[in-house]
């Protein structure tokens, strides 16, 4: 899912007393440059919640966009840059952020829907095993992932499910030989794949770490050393057995600054202290954890910790990371933390920037910084519980790069780039589009509608399909590096020697559902939700964000 406009270096516009000099004068020299940006000039007005340090919020306020980056943030009616005199001007009537960045995710997974979780479980192994979760989640998974049409309508499907929240950087697209699947380099940018020297590529990293076996500390060692940033699934479960992940680290000298620690929840309030204390970081997936283990990270222990927010994926977690801040705004409160709805808003912005390497490039809405954006309605006065407080159907324009890929029709119809490209959807009542195209994308041609399409039929015909890959399979070798999506979730241990296999009478159903791409227009999604036996009741609430 990297980024295909190649985002290279953006000339710094001019001193503090002319925004916009030399920008204009670059223009032959940026066009030599085939890695560099192409977005044309765009100009969006609005309330503009820049996420900086300093809290800054114009209330009626001008981004400048060209190339990829953002040239110049000031007053509506402050004079524009040069060069800007023929852009694109968008009164979007909303709140304009930072784009949602999601450090946490199994988007190979986000086609199926909630899974009816049957009870809490004390670690990962333990549902992992469980049969309705081999059934419902990782059978008809790897049917899918193994069909080469079906792996390009995942890709499509699930980056489109991002872009409807919101989010414009996620974490968690491999294919099954190890690295970034090229199907997977479209609208949306790709924590682990960048090609961008001011985005440094993340490793990644899910399996419990066991250092009795040979050459894993060095292995994870060097995985430290060479990444800016490592996400590793640290202790997921609540039992004694899986804190000693993290003793595992501390004994081997493993508690690195590029260490980013997902999930933590076995961790007593010292652990995390030494993680903050070592320069680590957590990334807190709430829903997933209540689901899963019937508890989360209790949230007064995340108030001196650095920490990010990810969805973790459909089948326990969140559709998308308005969703997700919702469940930890709610936790925040049930836990009686001083955790602050900015605190949230800087969770999935400026400090998961930072956190990955990448905050002189992304995370606030400043000069020089790449033009990733994310314009809301206006439904609060405060600006951070206005983030809460959004659904999908409230976002008005998300933009990567320069380029609007899905918004309110009104706002993208006047992008004259997407003229006669734009899909149209309809997202909790209100008339969308989307921009998907570009000529060096893989996927280019292939529109959220076909993509559906593919889906729903793949779905309702499993025991088939699978036939079918039976007699021809995927067949590419791991140079080509086409081959099927990695089902990255499921590294749960064989049966013991000796034991019987539990899972060996587990059977492919002949169909799944596909789960829809939003909240707001899932009817069903809460009845599902609040079917679980053991709701934990801080979940109760979420229902009411959506009516």
């Amino acid at each position: 899912m990297g980024a295909f406009w190649e985002t290279g270096p953006v000339p710094t516009p001019g001193g503090d007393g002319d925004n916009t000099a030399s920008l204009a004068d670059a223009d032959e020299a940026e066009l030599l440059d085939v890695d560099d940006p192409t977005s044309p000039a765009l100009v969006l007005l609005g309330r503009i919640v820049t996420m900086k340090e300093d809290g800054e919020v114009i209330d009626d306020g001008a981004v400048y966009l060209r190339k990829g980056s953002i040239v110049a943030v000031a007053e509506r009616n402050d004079p524009p840059p040069a060069g800007f005199s023929n852009a694109v001007v968008i009164e979007t009537g909303g709140t304009i952020y930072p784009g949602l960045l999601d450090l946490h995710n199994h988007l190979v997974y986000n086609v199926a829907t909630l899974w009816q979780v049957p009870r809490a479980f004390q670690n990962r192994d333990q549902w992992q095993r469980n049969m309705g979760y081999r059934e419902n989640v990782t059978m008809p998974l790897g049917v899918l992932a193994g069909d080469r049409e079906t792996v390009k309508a995942i890709v499509r499907y699930v980056e489109t499910k991002v872009l409807l929240g919101g989010t414009t950087t996620v974490q968690g697209m491999r294919s099954r030989f190890g690295s970034s699947t090229p199907f997977y380099t479209g609208a949306v940018r790709n924590f682990e794949n960048t090609d961008d020297d001011r985005l440094p590529d993340a490793g990644s990293r899910i399996p419990n770490l066991d250092p009795s076996e040979a050459g894993e500390v060095d292995s994870f060692r060097r995985s430290l050393q060479t990444k800016k940033a490592y996400f590793y699934h640290l202790c997921e479960g609540i039992d004694a057995p899986t804190r000693k992940h993290f003793q595992n680290l501390v004994d081997n000298d493993l508690l690195q600054t590029s260490l980013v620690a997902i999930h933590c929840l076995a961790l007593e309030g010292p652990d995390l202290t030494t993680l903050a204390e070592k320069g680590c970081k957590v990334v807190w997936s709430p829903l997933s954890n209540l689901l899963l283990y019937g508890k989360t990270i209790d949230a007064t222990r995340l108030e001196n910790v650095p920490f990010t927010i990810g969805c973790d994926w459909t089948p326990s977690g969140s559709k998308n990371l308005l969703e997700e801040i919702k469940v930890a705004w709610l936790s925040a409160q049930a836990d009686g933390s001083t955790l602050s709805q900015e605190d949230l808003v800087a969770a999935v912005t400026r400090n998961a920037a930072q956190a990955v390497g990448w905050g002189d490039a992304l995370g606030t809405i400043e000069k020089g910084k790449y033009a990733d954006l994310l314009v809301t309605d206006t439904l609060a006065n405060d600006p951070y519980e206005n983030l809460i407080q959004t659904t999908e159907a409230n976002v008005k324009l998300v933009v990567i790069a320069g380029y609007p890929r899905h918004g309110d029709a009104e706002l993208m119809e006047q992008y004259p780039p997407s003229d006669g490209k734009r899909e149209d959807l309809t997202v909790g009542g209100r008339a969308k589009q989307l921009y998907l195209e570009h000529p060096t994308a893989p996927l280019a041609s292939l529109s959220f509608a076909e993509a559906l399409a593919t889906l729903e039929a793949s779905m309702s015909r499993l025991r088939e399909l699978e036939a079918e890959l039976a007699a021809a399979p995927f067949g590419l070798s791991a140079a080509e590096d086409e081959g099927g999506l990695l089902l990255d979730n499921d590294d749960y241990p064989p049966a013991t020697p000796g034991e019987p296999d539990l899972l060996a009478a587990a059977t492919l159903p002949e169909s799944i559902p596909l789960d829809p791409p939003t909240v707001i227009d899932d009817p069903d999604y809460f009845d599902r939700l609040e079917a679980i036996g053991h709701l934990p009741q801080v979940l109760t609430g979420l229902r009411g964000f959506y009516q």
